[in-house]
């Protein structure tokens, strides 16, 4: 037996051991699923690396190749515009020749147009140019609300379509004017003041182009040799623009086609506008290189997956061009070595690592699917939570899966109250019917058209339009979008009655108009009559001023009532005296009393103000149509205008002025609508007495305009009371006048003493072109008292006015050098501050306008009225005229053009020193419209007989001033026919006034002995 203790082999326990076979067991298999795991992942990895890298690529590929193509495009416009720079003038066959070859060039240009600019006074000349290239339709055009052609409205400028390539298919848009489409107008003015392309938002292309969605691009062309470094450089100097149409859908096509199919789909949005963003144009991509493209169109369904949005400037408009895989694109990059490298692996571990493995790999597709959802949900939230429309998308299942906060208001509930609840839920009845229905449809039949219905949901009426979206040839759900159309339903209900009164406004203008020109024209044709005798023509004459002065009453009352809608009706607020004021309304309308047999008084209860300070000119315009009114609907007893002081009217001092009458009186139920303008009070009283209705609507602005108000009380069959009130200004140190009626007297004797001298002491600066015309005009203003200087055209205008002080200014619109418009605008710029008023023998609102937004105070038409003329220029200066007489006339319109012709003032001393020197011209102006005429300079032409359509009537012969204006027109047509017969009608009656004028002689001569 051995000393030494036995040796015991260590060993583990059974128990022991197992577990740490099991434990080396797991932990192989741990490695082993471990390094399986990481090995896929990592391949896996690489491999969507890829696929993010190529579709960067590819997004990158896909822009680059728009770009290009659209400076191809640019480029190709820049070379037109390089043509215009180097010619002296474009016609069509050389435009369509340098154009057409360029356009097979550039697919991407589907039509180039050259928009000249036109301003407003030459559109007559513009239109009868382009007729001669071949088109005779070549008026300047628009599209009216139907989407018809029709002449286009006036406005300064014009910038119609004069050439365009290809012309095949094209001709239906020459004459458009590009500058009526808001868009285009925008685009354009870019494009001015920054001399570079500016291109329009998405617009339709109409007929041209079938109604193709795309943009205009335009690029200035500008004068020649002019300097271009400012904006006002730049737009004076404008001469029209190249103009190409560019289809999005050929654009990006065309792009399309210089790529290998990539499985991208590209969407086109545009987001110039603040807050918003417009989709132009969705290209979903081709798989293959024999595929052709698919579901072109403007709405692009919803997309998920991998995206990238790329920044694109063009013409001044920011694009993104946002591109979406397809899941063809992500699989052709995937390969199998990540699953093999996995399945090695997991071969050495068992079917316990296969199994780990499988369940590893779904849980990362799961987590990674449910990420992607997850981005694509917050990217789909973020792009509808700022749309001005509710927004709703439900699944295949017709339930909720997104909205946008627009919709929550609209419907008044939380987002939680929606999400998840089907479509079934918020419909009912028949138009649930129709909903489930067309979802019906797009179930069945793929790639159906959205479905759009009209109806109200809770008081409010909406659109409600459904678009189907589709994954592959499976219907996957619906867009909804609800629009609020309630204004646009409620401003059409508006319009309607706008329309309804103002056509029962111009059936009463109707009436009005034609009943005084009825008399005009019939008694004219009794003063033409050459057996009536002096006595009946002096009678006709009576009734033709009476019936004129009516007419023009009229239409003064329907321009006061556009000037105060349109916000022009302006004040000039000066001290005047009262007393005199209500003196003279007494005086124009006291012999309308008189003719009634009906007494006309003013009376005053209270101490009045000696002056006040308001707008004289619109107080007696307001007082006159109130007496004017009182008068003619008053058969017996009297008018009373009774005035007061009250001290105290709403915080200020004021004057109340009552028209009191004892006729007709108004109706209970027609006082509310009494002072609206376009409506009569009472149908029966207008058909017995007549009106317009406008008189008292013009006197409540007026009223409310001078800071007062006007109102009406009446007892039906005995009278009416209208009480006019307003404020007199401060009235600290205004003598007061005890006896108002006495000052009335005092006032009048002293305007009867000063009236021969009404301008006495005025500085006049007269720039006149017309040796007749500034003859007389000098003549009539220096018998008034003022002193006159002559000037012969703008230019010297502007430096006579610079270097003297003139009182005021009449300024001729129509002068060579410079015009008066120009003139005007000048002298304003440099601080000039005098009054400028405007000579013209255009009449129409549009030249008034014109006059007075070049920055003349007034506008005074020619043949000139002296009168008014004189108290329009005392009325700007300060000064005070009394009310004029009725003119004496002398001559009459004849019938013949071979009988003598005699002017209307012949007998007028301030104008008979002269008529000799314009008869004795008339024969130089007529032998100057004859050489202009046979050289066939039409604007020499119209000039001439411009000066003599204004000066023919101001020295009293209408009938050449008629004559003139046909002159005038005939020349600015280039009617040879008709300026002609003109001439020669004007030649007949130079011959008429040269015998009238010796006729006059010899009875003067007779007379004499």
């Amino acid at each position: 037996m051995s000393d030494k203790p036995e040796t015991t082999n260590v060993r583990f326990p059974p128990a022991a051991r197992h577990t740490r076979q099991r434990y080396v067991a797991f932990a192989v298999l741990l490695v082993g699923v471990a390094t399986s795991a990481s090995l896929f992942l990592a391949l896996r990895s690489h491999e969507w690396d890829r696929v993010r890298r190529d579709f960067e690529q590819a997004s990158r590929e896909r822009v680059a190749v728009l770009r290009r193509t659209l400076d191809l495009d640019f480029l190709g416009m820049k070379s037109v515009q390089a043509f215009y720079a180097a010619s002296d003038g474009v016609d069509r066959e050389e435009f369509n020749t340098f154009v057409a070859p360029m356009i097979e060039d550039h697919l991407g240009i589907r039509a180039l147009q050259w928009a000249p600019r036109v301003p407003d006074s030459e559109r007559s000349k513009y239109e009868s140019t382009a007729a001669g290239d071949g088109y005779p339709d070549s008026e300047i055009t628009e599209y009216d609300r139907g989407g018809s052609l029709v002449r286009a409205s006036r406005r300064e400028e014009y910038f119609p379509i004069r050439f365009v390539e290809p012309i095949n298919g094209n001709v239906a848009p020459l004459g458009f004017d590009l500058a009526a489409n808001p868009a285009c107008l925008e685009a354009m003015r870019r494009a001015c003041d920054t001399g570079q392309f500016a291109a329009t938002s998405k617009i339709m292309l109409p007929r041209e182009l079938g109604g193709q969605v795309g943009v205009r691009l335009f690029l200035p062309v500008y004068q020649k040799n002019v300097a271009l470094d400012t904006v006002a450089d730049r737009r004076k100097n404008l001469e029209g623009f190249i103009v190409g149409v560019l289809r999005l859908k050929g654009i990006v096509d065309q792009s399309a086609t210089a790529l290998t199919p990539m499985g991208t789909d590209t969407s086109l949005f545009d987001i110039s506008d603040t807050g918003r963003e417009h989709l132009l144009y969705y290209h979903p991509s081709r798989l293959y290189a024999g595929d052709t493209a698919l579901n072109h169109g403007e709405t692009a369904p919803p997309q998920f997956g991998l995206i990238s949005a790329k920044p694109l400037d063009v013409g001044g408009r920011r694009w993104t061009v946002v591109s979406t895989v397809r899941p063809q694109f992500v699989s052709a990059r995937m390969t199998w070595y990540p699953w093999g490298a996995a399945a090695a692996g997991l071969l050495m571990t068992g079917l316990l690592a296969a199994y780990l493995a499988e369940m590893a790999s779904k849980v990362i597709l799961e987590r990674k699917a449910a990420e992607a959802v997850a981005r694509e949900s917050a990217k789909l939230r973020a792009m509808i939570s700022g749309m001005e429309e509710g927004v709703v998308f439900a699944d295949a299942n017709n339930v909720i899966i997104e909205i946008n906060e627009y919709l929550c208001r609209f419907v008044g509930k939380p987002r939680e109250e929606i999400i998840g609840k089907r479509i079934e839920d918020f419909h009912h009845g028949k138009v649930l019917d129709r909903i489930l229905l067309q979802i019906g449809r797009f179930r069945d039949t793929i790639g159906s058209s959205p479905f759009v219905l009209q109806r109200p949901v809770g008081g409010t009426e909406v659109i409600l339009r459904m678009q189907p979206i589709y994954r592959g040839a499976k219907y996957d759900g619906v867009l909804l979008n609800v629009i609020d159309v309630s204004e646009l339903i409620e401003a059409r209900r508006q319009a309607e009655v706008a329309n309804q009164t103002k056509s029962r406004f111009l059936a009463s203008m109707s009436h009005e108009i034609r009943t005084p020109m009825t008399s005009i024209l019939g008694y004219t044709d009794l003063m033409m009559d050459p057996a009536s005798n002096q006595s009946s023509r002096n009678n006709y004459l009576a009734v033709i001023r009476r019936n004129g002065e009516h007419l023009l009453e009229l239409i003064n009352d329907i321009l006061d009532l556009s000037k105060i809608e349109a916000g022009k009706f302006t004040l000039d607020l000066r001290q005047c005296s009262l007393v005199s004021l209500l003196a003279d309304v007494a005086g124009v309308v006291r012999p309308r009393a008189e003719q009634q047999g009906i007494s006309l008084s003013v009376e005053y209860e209270t101490e009045l103000p000696e002056t006040i300070v308001t707008d004289a000119a619109r107080l007696r315009q307001a007082l006159v149509n109130l007496a004017g009114n009182a008068v003619k609907f008053t058969r017996q007893g009297s008018v009373r205008i009774v005035t007061s002081l009250l001290p105290n009217w709403q915080g200020q001092p004021a004057v109340r002025v009552q028209v009191i009458d004892t006729g007709i009186g108004i109706r209970e139920e027609v006082l509310p609508k009494l002072f609206e303008p376009f409506a009569q009070g009472d149908e029966s009283v207008f058909q017995q007495f007549g009106g317009t209705g406008l008189g008292l609507a013009i006197s409540r602005h007026i009223a409310n305009m001078l800071g007062g108000e006007l109102a009406a009380t009446s007892v039906w069959g005995k009278g009416s009371n209208f009480n006019l009130t307003v404020p007199t200004g401060d009235l600290d140190g205004v003598h007061m006048l005890e006896n108002p009626a006495e000052a009335e007297h005092e006032n009048a004797a002293h305007t009867e003493n000063q009236s021969s001298k009404a301008l006495e002491g005025l500085h006049v600066l007269l720039a006149e072109d017309g040796y007749d015309n500034r003859e007389l005009i000098r003549t009539v203003l220096c018998a008034a008292g003022a002193t006159v200087e002559t000037v012969e055209n703008g230019q010297d205008a502007v430096e006579k006015a610079e270097a003297g002080a003139f009182d005021v200014i009449l300024m001729d619109m129509n002068m060579p050098v410079m015009d008066g418009y120009e003139a005007t605008r000048a002298l304003r710029e440099r601080g000039y501050e005098r009054p400028i008023l405007a000579l013209t023998a255009n009449a129409m609102s549009s030249d008034e306008t014109q006059c007075l937004a070049a920055g003349c105070n007034q506008h005074l038409t020619k043949p000139i009225d002296r009168v008014r003329l004189i108290r329009t220029i005392a009325d700007c200066t300060g000064r005070k005229t009394p009310e004029p007489k009725e003119p004496v006339t002398s001559g009459q319109p004849k019938k013949h053009d071979d009988e003598p012709l005699v002017s209307l003032y012949a007998d007028d001393p301030d104008v008979a020193g002269i008529l000799g020197n314009f008869i004795d011209g008339l024969s130089g102006q007529l032998t100057e419209m004859r050489h202009a005429f046979s050289d066939d300079r039409h604007e020499d032409l119209k000039r001439y007989a411009h000066r003599l359509k204004g000066a023919g009537g101001s020295y009293g012969y209408p009938t050449l001033t008629d004559a003139g204006k046909k002159l005038e027109d005939a020349a600015a047509a280039h009617d040879r026919e008709a300026a002609d017969l003109a001439i020669e009608k004007v030649a007949g009656l130079c011959r008429a006034i040269k015998e009238g004028q010796q006729t006059t002689i010899i009875s003067a001569g007779s007379d004499s002995q």
